[in-house]
């Protein structure tokens, strides 16, 4: 079996890797973002690799690779924008806005600190950078998790 030499790979080869690689590590932030960003570019990657198979000249490769994944992404943006335009608001949300009052004192050091609102009582932290003592009324500036993120209330 003979050694393998990576600088003894032909050109094809070489542009074979440079395209799977591309292809790859676009399949990867894609996997870890799941927002759609580089799927167009696995497959413009996977196009210019088969190019590159067949010896379709360099520049040929890149061109597909452009084109392919342009058109891709042209073709995917109206749905990427409709799935993103369909968040549906969760009864956490309707929140924001809402007054509530501090339980205990909200502490900026610890994180420790909750507010009664509508009844029940919730974990909470303050957005102003400062404590915010028991008894105070306050506003709901955003939700995340179980977690509220409040200010006092002017």
């Amino acid at each position: 079996m003979p050694d393998f030499n990576l600088w003894e790979l032909t050109e094809i080869q070489m542009q074979m890797i440079l395209w799977g690689t591309i292809a790859v590590l676009a399949a990867i932030v894609e996997l870890n973002t799941f927002a759609l960003v580089s799927l167009w570019f696995v497959i413009g990657g996977i196009a210019s690799f088969v190019a590159a198979y067949f010896n379709v000249p360099f520049l040929w490769q890149f061109a597909i690779f452009v084109l392919t994944s342009g058109v891709i992404g042209i073709i995917m943006i109206p749905y990427v924008r409709k799935r993103n335009s369909s968040y549906t608001p969760t009864n956490t949300d309707s929140l924001v806005g809402h007054e509530g009052k501090t339980e205990s004192e909200l502490d900026v050091i610890t994180g420790a600190g909750r507010v009664l609102l509508d009844g029940q009582s919730w974990m909470a932290k303050s957005v102003t950078g400062s404590n915010i003592p028991a008894n105070t009324v306050v506003v709901i500036e955003k939700i995340e998790g179980v977690t509220l993120f409040v200010r006092p209330k002017n």
